[in-house]
């Protein structure tokens, strides 16, 4: 009898191992052949920035030949979907799935501006310190940055404008940031007529500091007007150039 009970127990696995594995397989099959016929779309930061639409997005895949609508799910590469809407110059990252109903989806999160440098060639800096270009119809109010922006030094600027966004008094204060030729920062302030030559970036905190002080306890004591330039660069010392 125990026999019987454990042949038949061994029979009953081996069915159900059978039926599993080709219930899968079919199902497998049977979803490769399913045809797309709907892409969903969805901007994530669109209340923040409308640099791209869903049907800037579409019209993109359309021209990189990589929009599934009509495709197989078997013909559908979502990786390379992502890699390739990542290289848009609206966007910063990008995720496609499958819906349970099947049809693909496509999240995106746009690039996110930190400052705009303004020269002969104008363009923003994101918050991962990468160049984007500008868009059309789309006010972006970030600091402006002008001068020698390059390269070696466009890390350091990102430094600094994050600290002025992090910063109630500074923020509100400096209106424009000159990078000099010899990498040293000058600023121009929204009060007062005149310029702040902070000097080179390392130890910046400290000299704006210093100056923040002079602003609340000199401000009765001075003609603002009269100087053209504070120099911050010296120890100790905030130094007014008429």
């Amino acid at each position: 009898m125990r026999i019987f009970v454990a042949i038949l127990r061994c029979f009953v696995v081996i069915a159900l191992t059978i039926y599993i594995g080709y219930f899968s397989f079919f199902c497998s099959k049977k979803a490769h052949e399913t045809v797309c016929n709907e892409i969903r779309i969805e901007v994530k930061d669109s209340l923040q920035y409308q640099f791209v639409s869903a049907l800037d997005i579409d019209v993109f895949l359309n021209e990189k030949k990589l929009n599934p609508r009509g495709k197989t799910i078997h013909d559908i590469n979502l990786e390379k979907m992502e890699e390739s809407l990542s290289q848009h110059t609206a966007i910063r990252t990008a995720k496609c799935y499958y819906s349970p109903s099947g049809k693909v989806c496509v999240d995106v999160w746009q690039r996110e501006p930190l400052f705009r440098v303004m020269g002969l060639q104008s363009y923003f800096v994101d918050t991962d310190g990468n160049r984007m270009p500008l868009f059309a119809h789309n006010a972006v109010y970030v600091p402006i940055v002008s001068g020698a922006v390059n390269d070696s030094n466009v890390q350091h600027i990102c430094e600094f404008v994050r600290f002025l966004n992090a910063d109630e008094f500074w923020g509100a204060q400096v209106e424009q940031i000159n990078v000099l030729s010899n990498g040293e920062f000058e600023l121009t302030t929204r009060i007062g007529n005149h310029q702040l030559l902070l000097g080179e970036f390392d130890g910046f905190e400290k000299r704006l500091k210093k100056m923040q002080t002079f602003y609340q306890k000199g401000i009765d004591l001075l003609d603002w007007n009269v100087y053209k330039k504070f120099d911050l660069r010296y120890k100790n010392q905030v130094i007014g150039v008429k």
